[in-house]
């Protein structure tokens, strides 16, 4: 069966401040380079959103809703080649 926008109802992502996207930065304890990184977009983005000079829109919104769904597992299915752990350097 095939899902259209007449069988399904797409929920809209939640919006996200500075400090929500700080916070969740914080549950996944990584910097501003590697949030980013994650995210696929840039440190300075990343920070412009933390500063609150402009909120995550569209695609990120959704992300973050799926990082802080499950913000361990999130880290290692996208930090860590399969089979091997993430481990802290320093």
């Amino acid at each position: 069966h095939l899902f259209t926008i007449r069988t399904v109802r797409i929920t809209d992502p939640s919006t996200y401040d500075a400090g929500s996207v700080r916070g969740t930065r914080s549950r996944l304890q990584v910097s501003q380079a590697l949030f980013a990184q994650l995210l696929g977009v840039s440190s300075e983005l990343v920070e412009h959103w933390e500063q609150g000079i402009c909120p995550p829109r569209g695609a990120a919104r959704r992300l973050l809703d799926e990082i802080n769904r499950d913000p361990t597992g999130f880290l290692q299915r996208h930090s860590a080649p399969p089979g091997r752990r993430l481990r802290k350097v320093g």
